[in-house]
């Protein structure tokens, strides 16, 4: 679970869907606007494109993160448009992780190799139990050894001669197959004859859990505040620019999280040109996270929407009640 690039990846994502909303007195036509951007974490009209996500993420720092490593996902709202518009955004989560055995993974022993087509890296659920580096370990030729005819063709064996105190030489054995995944079995080094031989080969492989975990926040939401960690998996933190973000009261200038629907709101008005305060940090796996975390795959999707910013424009998303709807018109003018 590389270096943080020194030119940090700036994602807008794809262009957004247009949606025309009519509110039900007829009065006006509002329009409304949606983007999201997933992360392997939108008048005269609001024409497409008009909102976007927008993030500084390092892709492939994301790739192999370490439990207490903090990965940097800044996350904001930027308005591409013409007009202020009032905005909100959420998140859908995903983790797909390896069966585990406690705090570590685990292992699958077979009597035969898999077949490619059934390998994670082809869309299959298995993985080959990785190899420790090899660059200094040694073919058997080179320390005057055999392989025997009990190794499986396919099999690539690595020697490494101990330093022991003994007058004997002492060496240990590791073996890969095609597929750079551990081989085991009874593994015997006659020093005398100079052969390796094996017996009860396996092929060692993780295998993936059979379905992955979402969250979805606008389905799924239950706490009252946003949460912190992700809400199927403790291990996996969220951390927020605290500054920005308000839970208690609906604050302007800063966002707002609304138990209701699992949006946060931003209470003011996003004028042209502009990206809201930031929401989101970084995304960090806990440092107590066990083995068992390896390898996992973790999601986050950011989306966004937006509305005209006009008070009347409100009606049309249904968790604006109460202290939230007084505090998102307090900052919008009515509709000329």
């Amino acid at each position: 679970m590389k270096n943080l690039r020194k030119n940090k990846k700036f994602v807008t994502g794809a262009s957004a869907a247009l949606t025309v909303l009519m509110l039900a007195a007829g009065t006006f036509a509002w329009y409304s606007a949606q983007h999201s951007v997933e992360n392997k974490f939108k008048t005269d009209g609001m024409p497409d494109g008009s909102v976007k996500v927008w993030e500084i993420f390092d892709e492939e720092k994301g790739k192999e993160a370490k439990p207490g490593e903090k990965i940097q996902k800044d996350v904001g709202v930027t308005n591409l448009g013409d007009n202020p518009v009032f905005v909100r955004a959420s998140f859908e989560e995903m983790v797909h992780k390896y069966d585990a055995d406690g705090l570590n993974l685990a292992v699958e022993k077979s009597t035969t190799i898999k077949a490619d087509a059934d390998l994670e890296a082809n869309g299959g659920a298995f993985l080959p139990v990785p190899i420790i580096d090899t660059t200094s370990w040694s073919d058997p030729a080179t320390l005057g050894f055999t392989v025997d005819a009990s190794v499986p063709a396919g099999v690539t064996v690595k020697m490494k001669e101990l330093t022991t105190s003994s007058a004997s030489n002492s060496y240990e054995v590791i073996a890969y197959s095609t597929q750079n995944g551990q081989v085991g079995g009874e593994w015997k080094i006659d020093s005398d004859a100079k052969t390796i031989s094996v017996t009860d080969v396996t092929y060692n492989y993780y295998k993936r859990t059979s379905t992955a975990a979402t969250f979805n926040w606008t389905v799924d939401i239950l706490e009252a505040t946003a949460p912190a960690a992700f809400q199927l998996d403790e291990k996996i933190n969220l951390i927020y620019h605290t500054a920005n973000v308000d839970n208690t009261t609906p604050t302007a200038n800063k966002w707002y999280f609304n138990a209701a629907d699992g949006w946060f709101y931003y209470i003011g008005l996003v004028d042209s040109g502009n990206v809201t305060p930031l929401l989101l940090n970084a995304v960090q796996i806990d440092g107590s996270a066990g083995n068992n975390y390896m390898y996992m795959d973790y999601t986050l999707t950011v989306k966004a929407e937006a509305l005209q910013g006009y008070q009347e424009a409100l009606s049309d998303w249904s968790g604006v009640t109460g202290a939230l709807k007084t505090a998102l018109e307090a900052v919008a003018p009515a509709a000329p």
